[in-house]
């Protein structure tokens, strides 16, 4: 099927194409059965276009100057002054600020906005990102009122999840991909790696769904000498449930337990507290099974 097939496919049947949010997705996809088959297959990974910054994530913040931004589309980028945000070709040469993780840092080096990423980069540091009016104020800081710099905010592809709408940040790129010239992406089969392909080629695919599990919970009276606010006491007893549990052939299960408050009893008898103790610990829990 193509991508879209693909994807529609899975909606329907399922939730969506699968979605790679963390390396053990990606080996736990690699490892599905998939006969002898090697090849790419779909996963739910497409790109779109937008304001975005270097790490790949959409502004949640704006500090444009009035009016801006006057252009957007592929091969704009943005500077900031004293006063705000301007979008401007990239290829327009201007001073930079980069961030090292503690300081930031002007540099009145005339560069384009590619160089300037370069050059941060080469200072283990990384083009200023404004995720928030805090950090602008910083940034104003340190920023001549007249000066115009490069930041980290650029008219760049992005690559989404198709069924949360969430931003990759979780990449596996095979050696010198992406290629954003395709939309779509693929993995595969064969080592886990991905590629971008044209959305129309036919692949076999991927789908994911969610699996809820049921929760059986127990109310348990449990007499015992044995201190059972210790916690290796009560890892001791969570392992003899467990393998009792398992002797009974119940073994895809997890084990949890709340103890339940105790209610304190008091009565008055003639200005005086009466109060009853025993060596015997009594404890009541409610035992969750998944």
């Amino acid at each position: 099927m193509t991508w879209d097939e693909a994807n529609a496919y899975c909606i329907k049947e399922y939730l969506g194409l699968a979605q790679i949010t963390y390396p053990e997705n990606n080996t736990a996809l690699v490892n599905t059965p998939a006969g002898v088959y090697t090849g790419k297959a779909w996963i739910g990974l497409h790109i779109d276009v937008g304001w975005a910054w270097l790490d790949g994530r959409p502004p949640t913040y704006y500090s444009w100057s009035p009016g801006q931004p006057l252009n957007t589309g592929p091969g704009y980028c943005v500077f900031t002054n004293y006063r705000g945000w301007y979008s401007v070709k990239c290829t327009e040469m201007l001073g930079f600020i980069c961030f090292d993780g503690s300081d930031y840092i002007v540099n009145n080096t005339y560069v384009t906005w590619n160089e300037a990423k370069i050059s941060c980069k080469n200072k283990n540091s990384t083009l200023a990102q404004i995720l928030d009016v805090e950090t602008f104020d910083k940034v104003r800081r340190v920023v001549d009122k007249e000066k115009e710099i490069w930041i980290g905010l650029s008219f760049s592809p992005v690559w989404f999840w198709s069924e949360t709408q969430q931003i990759s940040t979780f990449m596996n790129w095979k050696t010198g991909q992406p290629n954003n010239e395709f939309h779509c992406a693929a993995i595969l089969v064969g080592d886990g790696t991905w590629t971008t392909e044209p959305c129309i080629k036919q692949y076999p695919f991927f789908c994911y769904a969610v699996y809820k599990s049921k929760k059986t919970v127990v109310s348990m009276n449990i007499q015992t000498d044995v201190d059972l606010e210790n916690p290796d006491n009560q890892a001791a007893l969570m392992q003899q449930l467990q393998a009792t549990l398992a002797k009974q052939g119940v073994t895809d299960f997890k084990v949890t337990w709340t103890k339940q408050p105790v209610q304190k009893s008091r009565k008055k008898l003639d200005g005086t507290h009466t109060h009853t103790h025993t060596h015997t610990h009594t404890h009541t829990h409610r035992m969750s099974f998944l």
